[in-house]
C-alpha cells in the first residue's frame, strides 16, 4: 500500500466550508470506487489551498482511467467553484504487502479483519489484495455493498476483540453463515461472481476455546458436509466448494 496526496489549489477568497464540502464528497466517491482505503483522511490547509492525505492500494490507484461516473462528477464540481485540481502524487510505501499480480485468478476470497486496511477482495491463488476497481462495479457504478460489508465486519470484529460490549452478538455475526452480516457478504460474493465470472469464497471467523480434535471433526456449518482441507491453503484450514465458505482452526 501507499500514502498519497490529493492537492487542491485556489484563491484565498474562496469559501472554506464550501471547499471542504467538495473535498469530502470527492474522497467519499473515491472510497466507494475502491481507489482510496479507509475512512480517515487528514485534510490540511496550505498557502495555496488544501491537501488531503490518503492511503491507496497500488501506486496507480488514483489514475483517471479508474475513475467512475461519481468521481468524474465530483472532480468537475471543483471547476464550478474555480478550484484547480485535484493533483495526485504518491508519497511512498505505507506498509509491506503487494497487490495481486495474477493475470486471471481462479477464485477470490472476501476477507477482512479489525486491523486490515487493504481491499476486502483477495486473490484465491496468491491471497494478495485486489483493488476493487479491477472488477466490474457491483453496486450501480461503484462497490458500496462490498465496502459497506467490510466496514460492518470490522466493527463486529473490534467488539469481539475488546470482549467488553456485545461480544457474543458480534462474534455470532462474523462466525455464523446465516447472520445478517454473512448474508450481506455472501450476497456481495454472488454479485461479484455474476459480473466477473470468478467465484469468490466467503471467510467465516472461527471462535476460540474449542479443542483442536473437535475442530478437526467439524463439518461445514452451511451444508453439514466435511470441509477440512488436506493441507492449509494460505491461512485457511477449511473450505466448502458447495457453500463457497472458507475458515480457519482459530486460536487455542
Amino acid at each position: 500500500m501507499y500514502v498519497a496526496s490529493i492537492e487542491f489549489r485556489c484563491a484565498d477568497s474562496i469559501d472554506g466550508d464550501l471547499l471542504y464540502e467538495h473535498v469530502e464528497l470527492l474522497l467519499g466517491a473515491l472510497r466507494q470506487n475502491g481507489q482510496i482505503l479507509g475512512r480517515e483522511h487528514p485534510i490540511i490547509i496550505t498557502p495555496d489551498g488544501v491537501v488531503a492525505t490518503v492511503t491507496i492500494q497500488a501506486a496507480d490507484s488514483l489514475h483517471e482511467s479508474y475513475h467512475n461516473s461519481y468521481v468524474r462528477r465530483d472532480i468537475d464540481r471543483f471547476r464550478e467553484i474555480e478550484v484547480n485540481g485535484p493533483y495526485f502524487s504518491v508519497a511512498g510505501n505505507h506498509m509491506a504487502g503487494n497487490v495481486c499480480e495474477c493475470r486471471t485468478p481462479n477464485s477470490y476470497v472476501l476477507y477482512t479483519d479489525y486491523v486490515t486496511l487493504a481491499s476486502p477482495l483477495r486473490c484465491g491463488d496468491c491471497f494478495g489484495p485486489i483493488p476493487l476497481y479491477r472488477i466490474p462495479p457491483t453496486y450501480e457504478d461503484e462497490y458500496y455493498n462490498s465496502i459497506c460489508w467490510q466496514s460492518d465486519y470490522q466493527s463486529c470484529d473490534w467488539l469481539q476483540m475488546n470482549c467488553r460490549t456485545l461480544e457474543r452478538a458480534a462474534t455470532r455475526q462474523i462466525s455464523d453463515p446465516a447472520s445478517s452480516l454473512s448474508r450481506q457478504g455472501r450476497a456481495a460474493c454472488q454479485q461479484i461472481e455474476a459480473l466477473s465470472g470468478t467465484p469468490p469464497y466467503y471467510h467465516l471467523y472461527r471462535s476460540t476455546g474449542r479443542r483442536r480434535g473437535a475442530k478437526l471433526k467439524q463439518v461445514c456449518p452451511g451444508c453439514r458436509q466435511p470441509w477440512l482441507l488436506d493441507r492449509p491453503r494460505h491461512r485457511f484450514d477449511f473450505r466448502c466448494e458447495a457453500c463457497r465458505l472458507v475458515s480457519t482452526l482459530g486460536s487455542q
